[in-house]
């Protein structure tokens, strides 16, 4: 796939340690994210249960990650709208419409 990020962005890997864990539960990882390319091509790929792992309780691994590890609240923000939507499918498409979106950071 190719990113919506700017080029040098989308391919910039995170520190060791920094990568995102997906999970489907807390014992079990299902892929590893260190760049936002992989990190946008394991949302189109995992399944329904590792996204709604991610979004439970009052959690958005996926912002916080944006936020904290890419260092783009912009970023984080539009991610965060994912938390509201009804089903894992909606949800998915909503990490990936923020990963397309302005990416400025603030």
């Amino acid at each position: 796939m190719n990113s919506p990020l700017p080029h040098t962005m989308a391919r910039q890997a995170v520190p060791p340690g920094q990568e995102f864990v997906f999970r489907t539960d807390p014992a079990t990882d299902v892929g590893r994210a260190r760049t936002v390319n992989e990190f946008t091509e394991l949302v189109e790929g995992v399944d329904d249960d590792a996204i709604e792992y991610h979004l439970r309780n009052d959690i958005n691994d996926f912002a916080v990650w944006a936020a904290y590890s890419l260092d783009n609240k912009a970023l984080a923000k539009r991610m965060g709208n994912a938390k509201r939507a009804r089903t894992p499918t909606t949800k998915r498409k909503r990490i990936l419409t923020a990963l397309k979106g302005p990416t400025k950071r603030t």
